[in-house]
């Protein structure tokens, strides 16, 4: 009877430990490849969405010193989007593991936070003859769309 009792008691902690080992496999799971796979996801829709919705602005910066208020709001809130955009990827560098299946390579993300930025900081020109921003601006766009693996339709 002894016995019977010990072998079932072994026999319920066994099963609780295999639970709770189990628990926290999930829970890592989710944590560190779920979490950051869902956050990529929707941060590559929110680049893509910006990327289209501000094109115009990045397409043709605004000649600062010939823009309405209203022309400056518009490159601003460009701007201040991108920037934000760039500083979400830096935020997923920090919670995601090195080597991330359906996740850029560390190096992709910071490029894709720099070419955010720089098109960001080209929102502007500040002198008429400058058409370096212009082409920059087209080149930061194709290598973010290239790294997120984008095809224009």
């Amino acid at each position: 009877m002894r016995e019977m009792v010990c072998q079932i008691s072994m026999t319920i902690f066994g099963t609780v430990l295999a639970g709770v080992i189990l628990y926290i496999i999930s829970e890592y799971f989710k944590l560190y490849v779920l979490n950051p796979l869902q956050r990529y996801k929707e941060l590559k829709g929110k680049t893509i969405a910006a990327l289209t919705y501000y094109a115009r602005e990045f397409s043709s910066p605004g000649y600062y010193a010939e823009l309405s208020e209203d022309g400056k709001k518009r490159f601003d809130k460009a701007s201040e989007e991108t920037r934000l955009l760039a500083s979400d990827y830096r935020a997923l560098l920090e919670t995601k593991i090195k080597h991330h299946l359906g996740i850029p390579k560390n190096v992709d993300i910071i490029e894709i936070r720099k070419r955010l930025i720089g098109l960001s900081n080209g929102v502007y020109i500040y002198s008429k003859d400058d058409s370096d921003t212009k082409k920059d601006n087209s080149k930061y766009i194709e290598n973010i769309k290239e790294i997120l693996k984008v095809k224009d339709e």
